[in-house]
């Protein structure tokens, strides 16, 4: 392995490990102390209810993983954002594999399964759509 691929994988590497293992807990350190000491502290009812800086991170601890699985299911079941068809666009744009490899790949199946489709009388319309803009885009024949 040369010297630019063991730097290439390296950086890989520490953005998965910073940003799967690392981040959350640097981040969470950051806002616990600016959140509790700059705003719970000057605010009486806050104040009142999280007393001492203990109190306000395992208050945190609970809260911010269930806040965080719920705004990633929304975020996913696009209740919560329109942007997520966008990001699975990109997303599929950007990977080689999903259009240049796996898509001609398919083509053979689709192309199966519209005929059997047929067979049985189901309509396949759409399915045709989609082999013949296949076909179009990545120049495969039958």
């Amino acid at each position: 392995m040369n010297l630019r691929k063991a730097l290439l994988r390296s950086w890989f590497y520490f953005r998965q490990g910073y940003g799967l293992y690392l981040s959350y807990p640097v981040a969470f350190a950051g806002y616990a102390s600016s959140v509790y000491y700059l705003a719970v502290k000057n605010v009486p009812f806050l104040a009142m209810l999280f007393p001492q800086f203990h109190t306000f991170v395992i208050a945190a601890l609970f809260a911010i993983p269930f806040a965080g699985v719920f705004l990633g299911w929304a975020h996913y079941k696009k209740v919560l954002s329109p942007f997520f068809r966008a990001e699975v666009d990109i997303g599929v744009e950007a990977n080689p594999y999903a259009m240049e490899i796996s898509t001609p790949v398919n083509l053979p199946g689709m192309r199966v399964l519209s005929e059997l489709a047929k067979q049985h009388g189901i309509n396949t319309e759409d399915l045709d759509q989609i082999i013949l803009r296949t076909e179009q885009k990545f120049g495969a024949r039958r």
